[in-house]
């Protein structure tokens, strides 16, 4: 089956069983080499001036637009290190950009950006998003925004054929790292929470999180995805809950009203 397929089937699955409330966004990282053929809005041509990636993304996921980042459209330095656009100064890699901001010293600062995942050579062209059910590429990545029931359901789906557990790190910054960065270099699922940037930027709401697929992985999820929602391991709600377990229940002085009374005093039949 050809990756476009698999990517359809999957979208289809997400929409049946999961109903993430934006577009799953297919992700694209495209080498310098690379040529480019299909349609995309430039934010530097089409708005006129730069965007962050996570405004892109929000873009995509709540408007169904296509957008490209070259380096010239992308507002956000340390995501210009992160994707490979450029390399990483000394000035980061010590430490002098998040200290005293958002380290204690120096040290610690210097340990944040290390652990944070970058592409490993600055030969990044663009980086490409689109609604999966309109990607014109064959995503590199698939990220879908859902509450944390949506991503139990979906860690749930990834582990259906193959058992075990997901790992994931968090680091509270730089979260497009976690979202695209890792799985594309790791090839593995990863469980993101959305950081300060994106909430502010990109107007992530306070209940999501995102759950990222290598494109290696589109096909075991989407099994996994259909097999459970055949079987009793359900989304829960309260909602769910309160159904089954009871009935709509009124006060006597409810029940007892006259109802075909009342329709004839307020004219109901009449309106």
């Amino acid at each position: 089956m050809s990756v476009n397929e698999l990517c359809k089937q999957l979208n289809q699955a997400l929409n049946n069983y999961i109903r993430p409330a934006t577009f799953p966004i297919a992700v694209k990282i495209s080498e310098k080499q690379e040529k480019i053929s299909f349609r995309y809005r430039s934010p530097q041509k089409y708005f006129g001036h730069r965007l962050a990636i996570c405004q892109g993304i929000t873009i995509a996921r709540r408007y169904g637009w296509t957008l490209g980042f070259s380096q010239q459209d992308e507002a956000c330095p340390l995501a210009q290190i992160i994707f490979g656009y450029v390399e990483e100064p000394n000035f980061i890699k010590n430490g002098r950009l998040s200290c005293p901001l958002n380290t204690a010293d120096l040290g610690a600062a210097a340990r944040l950006h290390a652990s944070i995942v970058k592409m490993p050579n600055a030969d990044t062209k663009a980086v490409f998003f689109a609604p999966l059910h309109k990607a014109e590429f064959i995503p590199d990545i698939v990220m879908v925004y859902g509450n944390p029931a949506q991503i139990y359901r979906l860690i749930a789906s990834a582990l259906y054929e193959r058992g075990g557990h997901l790992k994931s790190r968090f680091t509270g910054h730089c979260s497009c790292s976690a979202e695209i960065v890792v799985p594309y270099i790791e090839d593995r699922y990863n469980i993101v929470l959305p950081d300060s940037g994106e909430k502010f930027f990109g107007f992530a709401d306070d209940y999501e999180m995102v759950f990222s697929i290598p494109r290696s992985k589109i096909e075991d999820l989407t099994r996994g995805i259909e097999h459970l929602s055949a079987s009793l391991e359900k989304l829960s709600s309260s909602f769910e809950k309160y159904i089954m377990t009871a009935g709509a229940s009124f006060l006597n002085s409810y029940i007892s009203i006259k109802w075909d009374k009342l329709m004839d005093i307020f004219n109901w039949n009449d309106l």
